[in-house]
């Protein structure tokens, strides 16, 4: 819980995790500069509200709306449904940069990508089975999709686990 970083990919049979850390400040200023190993706990829960809505036999068209680290999980859900879904992105480069979107998706091209200014105006076409915003809160709450078709990141109750994350304060759509 100490500092926010995204796993890009996993290679299990390397004993390799691939992540993407925004150097802030002091903390994540020490994580860049580690050089013998780092120690990571979790993760522990899943980091996408409505992932049920995804998880379908059926092929699907589905936007990715993603700014800074949110492209983390747009990435790895792009390479599971690569072959079944049909994946267009938006993608703010405000927080991340080219070369690390070009890395991700070289292996698993998307559908299309419009790199754009993320603003809480947009309006998504109608044409998509599913919408993921995969930004901040303000982003989250401020581009309208119909519930039904909506997958959102986490962003404040992550599950933790041990109590830290505040996941323990919130109620899912079966009242649990």
């Amino acid at each position: 819980y100490s500092v926010p970083i995204s796993v890009m990919r996993a290679e299990p049979e390397k004993g390799q995790l691939h992540l993407a850390v925004k150097v802030v400040a002091g903390k994540t200023k020490a994580l860049a500069e580690a050089t013998d190993h780092i120690e990571i706990r979790g993760v522990y829960r899943n980091g996408l509200l409505g992932v049920s809505r995804l998880l379908t036999k059926q092929p699907q068209k589905v936007l990715c709306i993603t700014k800074g680290v949110g492209f983390a999980p747009a990435a790895n859900y792009n390479q599971w449904a690569f072959g079944k879904d049909t994946i267009d992105m938006i993608i703010d480069l405000d927080k991340i940069n080219q070369e690390l979107v070009n890395d991700y998706l070289v292996d698993y091209p998307v559908n299309s990508i419009r790199y754009t200014e993320l603003t809480p105006d947009l309006v998504c076409p109608e044409e998509y089975d599913r919408v993921l915003i995969l930004a901040s809160d303000y982003f989250v709450e401020s581009i309208a999709v119909p519930e039904k078709k909506r997958i959102v990141s986490n962003n404040f109750h992550m599950c933790c686990g041990e109590g830290i994350c505040g996941a323990c304060t919130m109620v899912d759509d079966q009242g649990k």
